[in-house]
């Protein structure tokens, strides 16, 4: 890249996004009126003298040039120099005519670079960090010599041509720009189906013997998230966001993923709540900066290597080979999340065990329009020539397959042999019968030793002993379908309407069985505030599996069905949830007593403090002896941010541990 290049690729809406457009304007008439002035200039920099400054352009561009001013910025004076070059006829000898083999587009240009320049850009934390505002659906549109990368509520990075991947420009803060920088660079990738290969595989936590994880950094992360507590709620300033967003990306957190993608998410939160999102929930984003400190000082206090080494987390799931297997397919379902990526997931028991395994076929939000999970499912070949609905309905063998943690299965296997339709026995491992089995089932894999994070949709195998006609919730907008065990006990299986998914939830009620249904229900459970959802997937009897999701054909969409209100217009509500626990709604009151005292910012003084004496007491009467004492303290410290966020992470490690199941009662 020569000088003269980088003056074509700089055009004006290039300098806006560098600088803005007042100073382009100032530059531009400090030319106008002679103030700039051509010193010496050759193939690779120039000097300018400008409105008495002197401007050293080189061929990197604006931003890594330099100029006497003290502006800490790009400044007027170097926007002047370019624009003056770019008027300014170049001798033949400083300009290089174009190769044979350069790319024909931008696009092209930009699947030219090697994933490991991008990764050496970013840094191992900004890389993370770049893939999961990746996620994000991008628009991407070519404007003059430009390529321009939008995601929603983030400033427009424009890759100009032949700069690689340091001259992106954007408006993004020194902090964020990287990671926003290569997240753009990621998604132009994705849209030409280059999947990124750091989401394939993981990169342990490096903190062996040698403890590599930085106290003095620590000790920063939570002075930060104290401010956090004490501002974000109340003024989220700017200032705090690029705070926590710097620290998340720094070089000091590279052994650090969990807190990285923990601070990284408390930045975005305060950026909600300073926009007034309407997806901004406090009570959400206090919990996430107090679970982020409650991991801060656990990273401190710990001394075990082993120890260490789980609460740094990892990357990615590694997937690691595992093979053979003999699996059984349950069905599967489609889904979309909030951001826009879509796809089918199958879901597979290993046979004389109860271990769940999955296989998905997906895109991301923005990622070639034309796919169609529900088509991909019927059509697209997986493992041997496979479709995932053949595949989701037989019973397999698979010599070799690549396994996650999490038990997610690689879309290549070796070895793939189709035996016979699956079918499953009411008495085979893993099926449920007790819901009293279920919640000591999911309490196992939902609460476990470190609650930190967010556990996935949990497939569960349930046998009813008897099921009643489902009816539509009007208030909570959902489908209700109540499902007994042999004790006698009911819970309600739910499928919420999604205003942006009215066909999936069309089938889902056209195919779902009312009273009397004979067979297993594979379902998918979440943990909720107080009780754990749970969403029918699946049905397994002796007419086969059937997904709910993709066994019928839905008709014409409505808002809320016609054939829905027909359908379920004369059934009546004969069963009602069984109230909340006495300790749980205790619970609900601390948190909002917490996050109230949060939003004031926590002014100086006790009178800012909102009072906790009666709560203190109600807790050590319910049985919460831990809760008590920190209760009392917050009314009595000086450090109101540190005491609150530990009594709000224990508030929400005491919750998943009281939450209960959908217990219904005629």
């Amino acid at each position: 890249m020569n000088l003269a290049a980088m003056l074509a690729a700089y055009d004006e809406a290039a300098l806006e996004a560098l600088a803005n457009k007042g100073i382009v304007r100032r530059a531009a008439r400090d030319v106008e009126e002679g103030k700039v002035a051509v010193v010496e200039r050759s193939a690779d920099s120039a000097t300018v003298a400008a409105d008495g400054e002197k401007v050293t352009l080189v061929a990197d561009g604006p931003a890594e040039s330099g100029c006497s001013c003290p502006s800490p910025g790009v400044c007027r004076h170097r926007i002047a120099a370019v624009l003056l070059l770019r008027a300014t006829p170049a001798d033949a000898a400083d300009t290089v005519a174009p190769t044979t083999d350069q790319p024909a587009t931008l696009i092209e240009e930009i699947t030219a670079l090697s994933e490991e320049a991008l990764t050496r850009f970013a840094g191992k934390a900004g890389w993370r960090a770049a893939l999961e505002m990746s996620e994000a659906a991008a628009d991407i549109v070519e404007d003059g010599t430009a390529l321009v990368v939008r995601f929603n509520g983030e400033p427009e990075v424009r890759y100009l041509r032949g700069l690689g991947v340091e001259g992106l420009v954007s408006k993004a803060s020194p902090a964020r720009r990287k990671a926003l920088h290569t997240a753009a660079l990621i998604a132009v990738r994705r849209s030409a189906g280059i999947e990124p290969a750091g989401t394939a595989s993981s990169v342990p936590a490096e903190v062996g013997v040698s403890r590599s994880v930085d106290i003095a950094f620590l000790e920063e992360a939570r002075a930060t998230l104290n401010e956090a507590c004490r501002l974000g709620l109340a003024l989220a300033p700017l200032a705090l966001e690029e705070r926590l967003f710097g620290l998340s990306v720094s070089s000091r957190a590279d052994a650090l993923p969990r807190l990285g993608a923990m601070l990284r998410g408390v930045a975005g939160m305060i950026r909600a709540r300073r926009s007034r999102s309407f997806t901004f929930d406090p009570d959400a984003c206090l919990g996430l900066i107090a679970a982020a400190g409650a991991l801060v000082r656990a990273l401190i206090a710990a001394r075990d290597t082993d120890r260490l080494t789980a609460l740094a987390g990892t990357v990615r799931q590694e997937y690691t080979p595992s093979g053979p297997l003999q699996l059984q397919g349950c069905g599967a379902e489609t889904w979309r999340t909030a951001n826009g990526a879509r796809g089918v997931t199958g879901y597979f028991r290993e046979v004389g065990s109860d271990r769940w395994l999955t296989l998905s076929l997906a895109r991301g939000a923005g990622q070639d329009p034309l796919f169609d999970p529900l088509r991909a499912y019927a059509h697209e070949a997986v493992w041997g020539g496979h479709t995932l609905a053949k595949l989701t309905t037989s019973e397999i063998t698979i010599e070799s397959v690549s396994v996650s943690a999490a038990g997610r299965m690689s879309a290549t296997a070796g070895g793939v042999t189709v035996l016979c339709p699956a079918m499953i026995h009411d008495e085979a491992n893993g099926v449920i019968d007790r819901w009293s089995n279920l919640r000591d089932e999911l309490q196992a894999r939902f609460v476990g030793g470190l609650v930190l994070q967010t556990v996935p949709l949990q497939p569960v195998l349930l046998k009813p002993q008897r099921t009643a006609a489902p009816w539509f919730d009007v208030l909570l907008q959902q489908l209700c379908w109540p499902v007994e065990d042999r004790d006698g006990s009911w819970i309600i299986l739910t499928v919420p309407l999604d205003p942006d998914r009215p066909d999936h939830f069309e089938r889902v009620s056209s195919t779902l069985p009312g009273a009397s249904y004979a067979g297993l229900v594979l379902a998918g459970a979440t943990m909720g505030q107080s009780r754990y959802a749970l969403q029918p997937i699946t049905l397994l009897d002796s007419g086969g599996v059937r997904a709910l999701d993709l066994c019928v054909s839905p008709g014409p969409a409505h808002s809320f069905g016609e054939s829905l209100r027909a359908r379920f217009a004369r059934q009546q509500k004969q069963f009602s949830l069984r109230g909340k626990p006495v300790s749980l709604s205790l619970l609900d009151e601390v948190t909002a007593a917490l996050t109230g005292v949060a939003e004031t910012g926590l002014r100086s003084g006790r009178a800012s403090v909102a009072p906790f004496a009666d709560l203190a007491a109600r807790a050590r009467d319910a049985g919460f002896e831990t809760l008590g004492p920190l209760l009392d303290r917050i009314d009595q410290t000086k450090n109101v941010a540190h005491d609150l966020l530990t009594c709000r992470f224990v508030v929400d490690q005491l919750r998943v541990r009281l939450v209960e199941l959908p217990l219904v009662a005629r």
